[in-house]
């Protein structure tokens, strides 16, 4: 199974969830950003095989235009995002053998 936590901010909303399994992590308050970027961040997959990461964007729910093999790291900031748009994010986890879990719950800033 796949773990993972995702914390995203942009500019002043703080989200967490996991992937297959429970909410783990609790807001603590409001974050300010003043460079249009939002940082996800999870918890590391306790599974052996796992050799890394895939963080989905888009600015359509349920529709990424964009996938970012981030590999064996537990955060990714993306960067220059439009003030204007509403980005949605989801993640996967992929094992040494390139199976990827089913995605995350989606967030969006």
């Amino acid at each position: 199974m796949f773990h993972a936590l995702i914390a995203t901010h942009f500019p002043t909303a703080l989200v967490g969830f996991v992937l297959g399994c429970c909410l783990l992590f609790i807001p603590t308050g409001v974050q300010s950003s003043t460079t249009h970027s939002v940082t996800l961040q999870w918890k590391p997959n306790a599974d052996s095989d796992v050799a890394g990461y895939k963080v989905y964007q888009g600015i359509t729910p349920g529709s990424y235009g964009l996938s970012i093999d981030v590999g064996n790291t537990t955060t990714y900031t993306a960067r220059h995002l439009r003030a204007e748009l509403r980005y949605y994010f989801s993640i996967t986890a992929y094992d040494n053998s390139g199976n990827e879990s089913p995605p995350s719950a989606e967030v969006s800033q």
